[in-house]
């Protein structure tokens, strides 16, 4: 029986400006259950040759296996993937490959979290990732940004994009002017109901994200933070400050002093009637 293979091509992009360790990956295969890729991660550690690990955590419905690991020592411990140097390899940049296999017991979306550890002037360091979001057989690009800095600033870069790039007819671009144009009309009309329409149930409230993992967490390792909570959300556990703002700039300011706290991955999620949205 002959196979038609549906590429399915993820692409995105973690480029940390921490310390000289700088991260670029690349997912190419299929994402649907049954169906496999391949992880590429290139590592740029410019003059750090000293002890390193790299780990990928993953949900279940999920495998990974070791196709090239630059010289580490690959091991599976549960829903984590780890290469671990003593040594990390003489070339300033290298590339390791990982198999990413969906079984058919997969939930999508897939949430895939790196972390890289490194020694510098015997010092511990940690690279944590936004965590990637896989979505079946959709194109995903993400760009983060972020530093050492206590006040670390986080840019976060999204797109996706359908397979079908079928054209509207003028049929259609006439009728979104019109709606648009209608949109306009109904909009100057209704400026004086704003501000009594700002408070109704389509508002976004947020809160404050500083952990996932796929296994339920002991929440007395957060105890510096107050109260928290963990809630499962895509196949993982999720640590959240237990308090909610209906600010995003109110939230803002309030990750600035969890990040101060050691919490430097802290990042906002999105609430609509109380059921969470990103």
């Amino acid at each position: 029986m002959r196979y038609f293979f549906v590429l399915g091509f993820i692409l995105f992009y973690i480029h940390h400006l921490v310390s000289q360790i700088s991260i670029l990956s690349k997912f190419n295969g299929t994402a649907n259950a049954g169906s496999k890729g391949e992880l590429e991660v290139f590592i740029t550690k410019n003059n750090i040759n000293s002890f390193a690990k790299y780990q990928l955590e993953f949900p279940d419905g999920i495998s990974v296996s070791d196709i090239d690991n630059q010289g580490g020592n690959f091991t599976i411990e549960g829903n984590k993937a780890k290469i671990v140097w003593i040594n990390l390899p003489k070339e300033k940049s290298f590339t390791i490959k990982l198999k990413i296999t969906f079984t058919e017991q997969v939930t999508f979306p897939v949430t895939l979290y790196q972390k890289f550890y490194y020694l510098e002037n015997s010092i511990k360091k940690e690279i944590s990732a936004e965590p990637l979001i896989i979505q079946k057989s959709e194109s995903v690009t993400m760009e983060i940004k972020s530093s050492e800095n206590k006040n670390e600033n986080i840019t976060i870069t999204t797109s996706q994009q359908e397979y079908s790039t079928k054209p509207k007819s003028q049929k259609e671009e006439k009728k979104a002017t019109h709606t648009a144009t209608t949109s306009d009309i109904q909009k100057t009309s209704s400026q004086n109901n704003t501000t009594n329409n700002k408070n109704t149930s389509s508002e976004y409230t947020y809160k404050i994200q500083v952990a996932a993992s796929p296994t339920k967490p002991d929440i007395s390792a957060f105890s510096n933070l107050g109260k928290v909570e963990v809630m499962q959300h895509k196949g993982m556990y999720k640590v959240l400050i237990d308090k909610e703002f209906t600010s995003k700039e109110e939230a803002l300011q309030y990750r600035e002093q969890v990040m101060q706290k050691g919490y430097s991955g802290a990042f906002l999620v999105k609430f609509q009637n109380g059921q969470r949205v990103n």
